[in-house]
């Protein structure tokens, strides 16, 4: 899920402070800021725009192989669908905690809401459906991990077509159909449409979450 922000060790800070005598301003900067664990030349590298929507070679082999064979967008739908999905299961597993590119969720067949949208919406694209990435509302959930409390969202593809089609043997009406695959209460409403770069931005986020964290 789209990881918001970081509660507890802002918490823990804020009644350490409380608590305890400040520091002279000589030894603050050693104690508290830790500037050299952010050095530059050793942080690891965060992906480009391009890297983060890149597919996996031979999925954008065989996607395009589809969209050059001329076939519908209801059938190229149904493609994408079959390609992430299977009757009566998921393709690539929900796995919260840890967001990545396109190629690497689909190779390792894992991700989390974040990571399964770039994926869905990078094969929609190279399909050449008309989609788009979405955050939509839904439940607050809170999740602890190490002490540390995630706050997350929730981001899906919705895809805009004229055909029904078939999910998991189940008919859905032509309109927008929206992949997700964490369904929850709220998430197949209508949400607040994001751009690439504000996608993006919520990957930088997540990643520099498990950084703090």
């Amino acid at each position: 899920m789209t990881l918001k922000i970081i509660v507890a060790l802002f918490s823990a800070v804020i009644l350490n402070g409380c608590s305890t005598t400040l520091p002279d301003s000589s030894t603050a900067k050693t104690q508290f800021w830790r500037d050299e664990a952010f050095d530059p030349t050793e942080l690891p590298v965060i992906e480009s725009k391009a890297s983060l929507f890149a597919l996996d070679p031979d999925l954008a082999s065989a996607l395009l192989e589809r969209r050059r064979n001329g076939v519908s967008v209801h059938q190229r739908l149904d493609y994408l669908i079959a390609t992430l999905f299977t009757q009566g299961k998921i393709r690539i597993a929900y796995t919260a905690g840890h967001s990545t590119n396109a190629a690497e969720t689909w190779v390792s067949k894992r991700g989390d809401c974040l990571s399964l949208t770039l994926l869905t919406y990078s094969a929609a694209q190279a399909l050449g459906l008309d989609a788009s990435m979405q955050e939509v509302r839904v439940p607050v959930a809170v999740d602890r991990r190490n002490g540390t409390d995630f706050v997350s969202g929730h981001v899906n593809v919705v895809i805009n077509n004229t055909s029904a089609v078939a999910v998991n043997g189940r008919g859905l009406p032509g309109g927008t159909t929206v992949i997700d695959f964490e369904p929850q209460i709220g998430s197949r409403r209508a949400g607040n449409v994001l751009t690439d770069e504000q996608i993006i931005a919520r990957f930088y986020n997540n990643r520099g979450s498990e950084l703090f964290a």
